[in-house]
């Protein structure tokens, strides 16, 4: 899976979740200081899932895209909480799913363009 951090998310978030099975790519490093409609255009162009904690991209949650991750609230051991989520989903596709992990639970919402339209669901950490 290919997966771009935005700039709000820790670069050893970043490197945690960088393996064999995911392409990990930070917009910090590789990007620094594009607007997020331009970080949108990236993901969308190259395939890519965000990764972010800023709550402006909820905006493209409605649109075409590869996946939005959008981690929330306090980021300790939010990386742990990010691999769950990602080996979870490291046969499916994440494109137009949307997940907001919190720290006890996360949300996946799907949208319009899967076949079960705007599908929400719940799941708690255990």
């Amino acid at each position: 899976m290919k997966l771009l951090c935005d700039e709000n998310v820790p670069l050893c978030i970043s490197k945690s979740t960088s393996s064999k099975k995911h392409k990990v790519v930070n917009v910090i490093q590789e990007y620094r200081g594009i607007s997020d409609d331009n970080v949108f255009e990236i993901a969308s162009k190259e395939k890519f899932c965000i990764i972010t904690s800023d709550h402006h991209f909820d905006k493209y949650k409605h649109r075409k895209h590869h996946g939005i991750i959008r981690l929330n609230g306090n980021l300790r051991n939010i990386d742990e909480k990010l691999k769950i989520v990602l080996s979870k989903y490291k046969t499916l596709s994440l494109e137009n799913t949307y997940i907001k992990i919190n720290n006890n639970d996360y949300k996946v919402e799907t949208n319009q363009y899967h076949k079960n339209r705007n599908k929400k669901s719940k799941y708690k950490f255990y």
